[in-house]
């Protein structure tokens, strides 16, 4: 996993673990109603994550000067979704700074209106002024109708 073709000058892939859910994702906490471990079309291997109202989270901790990330994901769906909030259906990140402050609900969001069955990207980059001591980062699908598929998850530091 991985395309370092993507990576941005200065930033460097970093190992999220299972970011393709391959293993038993107990790397992965759910959220939610949670996600169920599918092994049907996932994107990168054997296994994708499926979600009805939640989703999976993992918390990243960085290291000192770090100002700038990036998170990668994609996702699918079987049929009709909706959303009432695009952020309901993302990459979402509630990062914790520095100093103690916060900068909650950084988001990369998906179309639900994308094409059944093709797997879509989107692409979180965070820019904080502060260092980023850590962050809470979410695939997520709730208070939609539907359910979703996540996989290749990818994570790239940026240190300054």
């Amino acid at each position: 996993m991985g395309n370092n073709s993507f990576c941005p000058t200065g930033c460097f892939v970093s190992n999220l673990p299972d970011g393709s859910f391959e293993n038993n994702p107990s790397s992965w906490y759910s959220f939610g109603a949670g996600f169920l471990r599918v092994q049907s079309g996932a994107k990168d291997g054997n296994y994708s994550i499926q979600v009805t109202n939640g989703g999976a989270y993992q918390d990243i901790t960085f290291a000192a000067g770090t100002k700038r990330f990036i998170m990668k994901g994609w996702s699918r769906h079987q049929g009709a979704i909706s959303v009432s909030n695009p952020a309901d259906y993302s990459i979402y990140c509630d990062i914790t700074l520095s100093d103690g402050t916060y900068d909650w609900g950084r988001t990369a969001t998906f179309d639900p209106n994308s094409i059944i069955n093709v797997w879509v990207s989107a692409t979180l980059q965070v820019t904080e002024t502060k260092e980023i001591k850590n962050a809470r980062c979410y695939t997520m699908f709730r208070n939609g109708v539907g359910a979703v598929q996540f996989d290749m998850i990818e994570h790239w530091n940026c240190p300054v």
